[in-house]
């Protein structure tokens, strides 16, 4: 950890630190920023302080540093692009004058606003995979689909962690497209792992939870584990029918693939009473 240190610093590192806040206060950023701000505004204030800095005045400069972060901080809405370069740049300062305990809580909270922009963006990554393995499934590219819905599960476990639902609904299209070239064993493991963070929220989903159990059911039934598969099933028949009403589309569409499940699993009796009944 850097310690506080009052010694001021060698030449090499003054330039540096001035290279770098002129760096961070002369750049393209500051240009964008300056439409969205006030006259008395964090970007005039930091304008003071490098020219303050540059005068050699660093007690002036760090002042006016200082003065900007505040200005920054008390905007509505934030602008974290300026509060990241505010910071780096009394950062810069405040070494200088061998502050270094207080320039490495300013770094440590820029770094802060980096990581999260890095997580963001992942996010993004995630999500367009998420459509770009959809793509390759319709396509029936299932290689490529598997490698994509694999990328965004891994991105997901890492910017939202391995329970969240945004990690669920990448397992279960990881876990589908494994289903679809008989993988079958990973195919499980993924939609189990799925179906625990389904099971864990207040309320099923009648998109999500009870589409992973669907997907699992026809899994079990494929390794011939009938009666898991067929109950498995009807408790997400039923999670649907309770969240769809009446009108719905989904309502039906979900009933007829019912019956082609329970056709497939061989309960013909079944099949025609609900057809029956439905008007299938």
């Amino acid at each position: 950890m850097i310690g506080h240190n009052q010694q001021p610093c060698s030449t090499y590192v003054c330039v540096l630190v001035l290279s770098i806040i002129v760096g961070l206060f002369s750049g393209p950023s500051m240009a964008k920023d300056a439409s969205q701000t006030s006259p008395a505004s964090w970007k005039m204030s930091m304008e003071e302080a490098v020219k303050r800095f540059k005068s050699g005045d660093t007690e002036k400069a760090i002042e006016a540093a200082r003065m900007a972060l505040e200005q920054a901080r008390s905007r509505t809405p934030s602008n974290t692009q300026a509060l990241f370069e505010i910071r780096l740049g009394l950062a810069s300062m405040l070494l200088q004058t061998g502050a270094n305990a207080e320039a490495q809580a300013l770094v440590q909270d820029a770094q802060a606003i980096a990581e999260n922009a890095v997580k963001s963006a992942q996010g993004k990554v995630a999500i367009t995979l998420k459509y770009l393995g959809a793509l390759h499934m319709m396509d029936k590219d299932y290689p490529k689909a598997e490698k994509v819905y694999r990328q965004a599960a891994k991105l997901s476990k890492t910017i939202h962690g391995p329970n969240h639902p945004e990690t669920a609904q990448h397992l279960g299209n990881l876990g589908t497209i494994l289903f679809a070239q008989k993988k079958l064993k990973d195919s499980v493991r993924q939609l189990t792992w799925a179906m625990e963070i389904w099971d864990a929220q207040p309320t099923p989903d009648p998109v999500y939870t009870a589409g992973t159990m669907i997907t699992l059911a026809q899994v079990e039934l494929e390794q011939k584990q009938k009666k898991k598969a067929l109950a498995r099933y009807a408790k997400a028949i039923r999670i649907q029918e309770s969240a769809f009403g009446p009108s719905d589309p989904r309502r039906a569409q979900a009933r007829v693939k019912y019956i082609e499940f329970l056709r497939a699993a061989g309960e013909t009796a079944t099949a025609d009473a609900l057809e029956l009944k439905y008007g299938q």
